[in-house]
């Protein structure tokens, strides 16, 4: 429900780290004739074979690893079309291909245990500090006595199903334990109908709007937040719905701040400490996070938990 900002070169950057590991993986696959997966061997067929032969061709593997989001589901339509057999998890392609890209490149790592892919560096290039799915919990990663804290990567389309997808850059999604954890998205197929939602580099975070109800509960006003999305799958998924009824409180607040009558005197003081001489609008700004406790404009989002809660429920109480 936070729009992901792509930064420019990120994409190249991400396709020069990992390229050597696949193009040497793949020339080891199609020399060897198979791989093993999950302890099981498995046969490189003629399909499966002429797929390798062409991401040999490094302009073909740097478009795979470096497509914008808006073409990644043309190419999965394009690969069920051409070779059904690779998004079947039954099948021996769907096995060499998910060796290639999870097990010996997403996952894999050299004789000294150095991983091929580091996802905390990975994570780190973001401008990005929050769970894009929820915006409820922060995604840093950390050292704890000199030991990495695994950080949380999302494969928008699962790699399971879509194994040749599983190193390519916007399918890559930094998220928190809950929103990529078990009963939430997992391994659910964002494509399916019931499931379907957006790649967080294309919504618009307006699209997702909070608002509440007051309902009398034993004779007081009690506090419901609703959140409006464009498809029922983000409940589905994330259970946004359930999980932000956990944060009735915080709009309580907002209530009780929206009934104190700040004075135009309190207004000035206080924006006074803010003011920015270059710009009015940064005056404007930065009062309306202090007055609300978070952020307000569409690209500070991500930096605070709750933060698009905060925003349109100050704005429906007209806060700001």
């Amino acid at each position: 429900m936070i729009r992901v900002q792509d930064i420019s070169g990120l994409a190249k950057a991400h396709y020069d780290t990992i390229k050597e590991r696949l193009t040497k993986r793949i020339n080891n696959v199609l020399q060897k004739g198979s791989c093993k997966c999950k302890k099981e061997t498995y046969n490189v067929g003629e399909v499966c074979r002429n797929y390798l032969k062409e991401l040999q061709d490094p302009s073909k593997l740097y478009s795979l690893i470096t497509c914008k989001p808006e073409k990644i589901e043309d190419i999965i339509q394009n690969i069920k079309n051409t070779y059904p057999e690779f998004v079947d998890k039954k099948k021996d392609s769907n096995r060499v291909l998910y060796n290639i890209f999870v097990d010996s490149c997403y996952d894999g790592q050299d004789s000294n245990g150095k991983k091929y892919f580091d996802k905390s560096n990975f994570i780190s290039n973001f401008d990005l500090e929050t769970c894009p799915y929820c915006n409820r919990n922060y995604i840093y990663s950390i050292s704890r006595n000199g030991q990495e804290v695994k950080p949380e990567i999302d494969h928008f389309y699962p790699k399971s199903q879509y194994p040749f997808l599983a190193m390519s850059y916007y399918n890559l999604i930094p998220s928190c334990p809950t929103c990529n954890g078990f009963g939430a998205k997992e391994e659910k197929d964002p494509l399916d109908a019931g499931n379907k939602i957006i790649n967080p580099y294309l919504i618009n975070t307006d699209d997702f709007k909070f608002s509440f109800d007051l309902q009398k509960v034993s004779a007081k006003d009690f506090v419901r937040v609703k959140l409006k999305c464009p498809s029922n799958g983000y409940n589905e998924l994330f259970k946004l719905d359930r999980l932000y009824e956990k944060h009735n409180d915080h709009v309580e607040e907002l209530i009780f701040k929206s009934e104190v009558k700040y004075p135009q005197s309190y207004r000035e003081n206080v924006g006074k400490m803010f003011m920015n001489a270059n710009s009015s609008n940064k005056y404007n700004i930065d009062f309306q996070r202090f007055l609300i406790g978070n952020y307000v404009k569409d690209d500070e989002l991500h930096k605070r938990p709750l933060a698009k809660l905060y925003r349109d429920i100050a704005q429906q109480l007209k806060l700001i």
